[in-house]
């Protein structure tokens, strides 16, 4: 689950303007979730989505497919089961820094793409107090998804995440789009005691997260920074 700062607002989303002025005939979209929310927005643009996630949610997933035709499947995006080339477009939203091994995962996005890749990652930049409280605050929600088995990592350095990326294709375009909106504490850990609930500390975890509301002492946290990249195949622009 990601934490408010990870979710950017569906209508200033650099990534969904990228796609509904490209309108590819097919897109690959890796780490779909629930599919209610980016994928559905998908399909809007696009004649033809295959969402994966190495996580099924088969009610939810049938529920989107009966409104919006997009086709959901299980898969790891370290291993995809498709040819090379398959698809006009290949995207991801917030999901790279949810692989362990994420350069394979990318390494494997860009041998699938026939087109264009877009890339949607939040990025820290620990410019301002609110922004390293944020960055504290992460961590110890890391540090509880890690042991209830919730696959969750630092966000991605944005200078390795676009090394990679050229690395393989041409990076066409990229955003930054930086914010310092507050967000306050009760909302950023909305979902701590869910992931608490599953761990045989459950009264550990809550302890630190107080520890963590009294040093803060009210203070807000913040957004995350979110950087776009599209890229292309080589000699493609």
């Amino acid at each position: 689950m990601a934490s408010p700062g990870e979710i950017s607002k569906m209508a200033s989303s650099q990534l969904e303007k990228a796609v509904q002025s490209l309108r590819p005939t097919a897109v690959l979209d890796l780490g779909c979730g629930c599919g209610r929310h980016f994928t559905s927005t998908l399909s809007r643009h696009c004649a033809r989505v295959v969402a994966i996630d190495v996580t099924p949610r088969l009610s939810r997933w049938q529920e989107v497919s009966r409104s919006s035709g997009v086709r959901f499947c299980c898969m790891d995006a370290v291993a995809l089961g498709f040819a090379r080339d398959s698809f006009p477009l290949v995207l991801e939203r917030a999901s790279l820094h949810h692989i362990a091994h994420w350069p394979e995962a990318l390494a494997e996005m860009i041998r699938v793409f026939a087109n264009r890749i877009f890339l949607e990652e939040p990025v820290d930049d620990l410019r301002s107090a609110a922004k390293q409280r944020t960055y504290e605050a992460q961590g110890l929600f890391l540090k509880l998804q890690a042991e209830v088995g919730f696959p969750h990592f630092r966000h991605l350095d944005r200078d390795a995440l676009l090394s990679a990326v050229a690395s393989r294709a041409v990076v066409v375009e990229t955003y930054l789009e930086t914010s310092d909106a507050p967000i306050a504490f009760d909302e950023f850990f909305e979902s701590f005691g869910e992931f608490a609930s599953q761990s045989d500390r459950e009264g550990y975890w809550l302890e630190r997260l107080q520890e963590l509301r009294s040093r803060f002492g009210g203070a807000p946290l913040c957004e995350d920074d979110t950087l776009t990249i599209m890229a292309a195949k080589g000699g493609s622009r």
